[in-house]
């Protein structure tokens, strides 16, 4: 399977302004012996058949191979972090998993995940939902460490409802081809989003962040803070798009890179 092969696939390439600084042709020009889907090892989730045409390309890519979304609700305060680790071993492999993470009214959770990749030619398409009700508070945390020659797209839908606050943490470590997309649609008030990375890349890495973040509500803020530490022949590419329409008042856009 060759992702450049598949008609029905819109896929994102340089003369689209959000992709314009990547380069997708290893990726899309890679060929895959096999087509998965990545089971949580996590009994009792339920799912839904993910119909959204998302606003970003990139998130179609995994509905089109497999459309059904786990979903991980919180409805208690959790003392402990909620971990999930991600291993790929398998070559020649193209992976993809779908999940929505909901945080109920009130509740306080801290959820990590991390994505290694040891195997060779193998890629991983990863959609996520991010829905957090009234007064809920998240700490989410991705941290990536995947070999060179392997391919990661993590794709982040976010919906706040009133005073919630959520706080992700973004580390990269890996070698291999990396996109995050992160979308932030604020339409509640007194909303707070927190999103801060670290690059740390050597060789030939290649990873790419993509933010955007709209205020479409009062006395909300947002803060993107991003660090960048390149090596050797690796490559990063930050792009960050805060908007703050005429019916947010009195919110706040913070940007802010090294």
């Amino acid at each position: 399977m060759i992702l450049n092969n598949i008609e029905e696939l819109n896929l994102p390439s340089k003369k689209d302004e959000e992709f314009n600084k990547i380069n997708f042709e290893d990726f899309f020009s890679s060929e895959f012996k096999y087509i998965d889907t990545y089971e949580f090892d996590i009994m009792g989730l339920e799912s839904y058949i993910d119909t959204k045409t998302y606003e970003s390309g990139l998130f179609n890519i995994t509905n089109n191979f497999n459309n059904e979304q786990k979903i991980i609700t919180i409805n208690r305060n959790i003392l402990e972090p909620i971990f999930i680790i991600h291993k790929i071993n398998e070559d020649n492999t193209f992976f993809t998993n779908s999940l929505k993470i909901e945080v109920k009214k009130g509740i306080k959770a801290t959820f990590v995940e991390v994505f290694v990749n040891n195997s060779t030619n193998s890629a991983y398409s990863v959609n996520r939902t991010i829905h957090l009700e009234d007064d809920a508070q998240l700490e989410y945390a991705k941290i990536q460490d995947i070999n060179e020659g392997n391919f990661l797209l993590l794709n982040t839908n976010i919906n706040q409802e009133k005073n919630s606050n959520l706080k992700i943490s973004n580390f990269e470590y890996g070698n291999g081809f990396i996109v995050n997309t992160f979308l932030n649609n604020i339409n509640n008030e007194e909303v707070i989003y927190n999103l801060n990375g670290l690059v740390k890349s050597k060789d030939s890495s290649n990873t790419s962040n993509l933010i955007k973040t709209i205020h479409n509500n009062s006395h909300t803020l947002s803060d993107v803070n991003y660090k960048h530490s390149l090596k050797d022949k690796s490559r990063a590419v930050f792009k960050v798009k805060s908007i703050v329409n005429k019916n947010a008042p009195f919110s706040k856009a913070y940007q802010n890179t090294n």
